[in-house]
């Protein structure tokens, strides 16, 4: 006969089994049959000083550890945090000095016709549209024909106040593609003057979201600012006071807000390519660890902690993550597992070799870097 204290210990040990499963339950199911890491990473080198400045890109294969020049010949421009990347990896937008678009598996590149002063490039979902603003408009180009459709133009108010007449204007916000020929952006009140179009509208309206096609007909309209940050796949991210959440594009397209809060109210959210995964920073009492969500069914995972920011690039296979960190002239390279969240590689970047050093310069001659991309 089981005595009071035996059927005690066996319901605890009963309720710490459940508690297990259920833990289990809620991890990410991220695995992968292979340990190795494979492919190789794109980066681009700045020189020290003006004579010696004109950027380089250079490859590094995973295993290898050693840097090799690439394409010395093209003129990638100065580096600039709003460089970006095609949905596949295959191209990116170098965004600084004019715009061009290189291909990363030739180095064949192109210059696309901008309007100076255009800012928010982002990629459509098959990568043959890129949107961008440009002073308060929203402009919509085809890569492979590279013609420019204006999607919205930002409304105008002349006021007088007892003067010369002032034209204040609106501005636009971070476009997300919803589709590839749907748009959502949060449009606010400013005093930016549209380049498109000398005349002004009556009524200036107040902050406020569109869902608009590329024709620029309006689908959607919210009487409010989005906070709209980031879009990719199914997924928007949007800022909410002090903290985020995500939503559903097509939830928005069909004129629905209904944000998903994070647990996190730190640095912004790093967003996987496929729009699935997401990590996000914890309290400020827990540095050091970061958790990654897979937002469709709210499983969580403790990861060490990324240096989320614009040096970011995930592996083809969506198992690993590289990120550069640190000063400019102390820079670090560092990779970290999605399957068990650790740390499996950190190099700095000034004690990684170059090939052919003898007619390279030295990698301590290189002052600054940019992660670009991680193929194959």
């Amino acid at each position: 006969m089981l005595t009071y204290c035996t059927i005690r210990k066996l319901l605890l040990f009963l309720m710490l089994l459940s508690f297990a499963i259920i833990q289990q339950a809620c991890i990410p199911n991220i695995q992968r049959s292979e340990t190795n890491i494979g492919g190789r990473l794109l980066l681009i080198g700045e020189r020290r000083g003006t004579a010696n400045g004109v950027p380089k890109i250079f490859e590094l294969v995973l295993g290898t550890e050693i840097l090799q020049p690439l394409w010395m010949d093209v003129p990638v421009g100065r580096l600039d945090r709003r460089t970006v990347l095609s949905p596949d990896n295959r191209y990116a937008v170098l965004w600084a000095g004019g715009t061009e678009s290189l291909d990363l598996t030739t180095g064949a590149f192109n210059p696309i016709s901008v309007p100076g002063g255009a800012t928010h490039p982002t990629f459509s979902p098959n990568g043959d549209y890129l949107a961008y603003v440009v002073r308060g408009d929203l402009i919509s180009k085809n890569l492979g024909s590279d013609e420019a459709e204006v999607v919205f133009v930002a409304p105008c108010e002349e006021y007088t106040l007892g003067g010369p007449g002032i034209t204040y204007c609106g501005s636009i916000g971070q476009p997300v593609w919803i589709d590839e020929t749907t748009l959502a952006f949060d449009a606010f009140v400013g005093a930016m003057p549209s380049t498109i179009t000398g005349s002004t509208d009556p009524k200036l309206d107040p902050n406020h979201a569109l869902v608009v096609t590329v024709d620029g007909e309006l689908i959607h309209e919210f009487d409010q600012a989005l906070g709209i940050f980031e879009g990719k796949g199914p997924t928007i991210i949007v800022e909410q006071g002090d903290g985020w959440a995500w939503l559903e594009a097509s939830a928005l397209a069909r004129g629905i807000f209904q944000p998903n809060p994070l647990n996190s109210s730190g640095y912004r959210p790093l967003l996987s390519p496929d729009g699935e995964l997401l990590i996000v920073d914890f309290e400020p009492t827990k540095r050091g660890k970061q958790q990654l969500v897979e937002l469709r069914t709210g499983m969580t995972k403790t990861i060490t902690e990324i240096h989320i920011g614009q040096n970011v690039a995930w592996s083809p296979d969506g198992y690993f993550i590289a990120t550069l960190f640190g000063l400019d002239n102390e820079r670090k390279l560092q990779i970290v597992s999605l399957e068990d969240g650790s740390e499996i590689l950190m190099l700095e970047m000034d004690e990684i070799p170059v090939a052919g050093d003898d007619t390279t310069p030295r990698i301590q001659e290189l002052y600054r870097w940019m992660l670009l991309a991680w193929l194959p």
